[in-house]
């Protein structure tokens, strides 16, 4: 009797793990983001530029007039150079494409969109990049005359543009702000 009950079970056992076909292991799900409400706060710290950031963000200043802005929330940086400019604007411009460009191996693909502001002498141009490269966003604003200044947006992660990109869709907007925003100041 104890054969026969045994028998079953292993039987049973049996038909019931073959009957699934599919045997593919399940993807592993994502965190739930949740996207702050956007709001801005003014960096003028004495630079020779100013700008708007998120203020869910930090402005680290460092020498030479750099700066990063940090969004922790979001494991990113925003990393800002500046050149004063001294007949060299060509030298900064072709070195800011060359800098874009050189992730040409991993992208998918470079749009290029030019932002003109001549109220405020803000000119400049915003790479984005798709795919998996090291930096999906870089751009660079000048006056052409005395300012120069190049930014690049950074993940602290493994670059994997399908994980990465509602965060770098929410992240553009803002970059896009930070560039609008820009205004030179004089008196430094």
């Amino acid at each position: 009797m104890k054969i026969k009950i045994s028998l079953l079970f292993l039987v049973l056992f049996i038909s019931a793990a073959c009957g699934r076909k599919d045997i593919t292991p399940l993807p592993f799900g994502h965190f739930r983001i949740t996207l702050p409400e956007r709001s801005y706060a003014a960096f003028d710290e004495g630079f020779p530029y100013s700008f708007q950031y998120p203020d869910y963000g930090r402005v680290q200043e460092r020498a030479n007039y750099w700066s990063t802005v940090q969004l922790p929330q979001f494991k990113s940086d925003i990393h800002l150079t500046y050149k004063p400019l001294d007949k060299d604007l060509y030298k900064y411009l072709e070195e800011s494409r060359d800098l874009a460009y050189n992730h040409t191996g991993k992208a998918d693909g470079i749009q290029e969109q030019v932002y003109i502001n001549p109220d405020t002498k803000v000119y400049g141009v915003l790479y984005e990049i798709t795919g998996d490269a090291a930096s999906q966003l870089q751009f660079f604003v000048t006056d052409s005359t005395n300012h120069f200044l190049r930014g690049a947006l950074y993940f602290r992660a493994t670059p994997n543009f399908d994980s990465i990109r509602p965060v770098f869709e929410y992240l553009r907007e803002d970059v896009i702000h930070l560039i609008e925003t820009t205004t030179w100041n004089v008196e430094i």
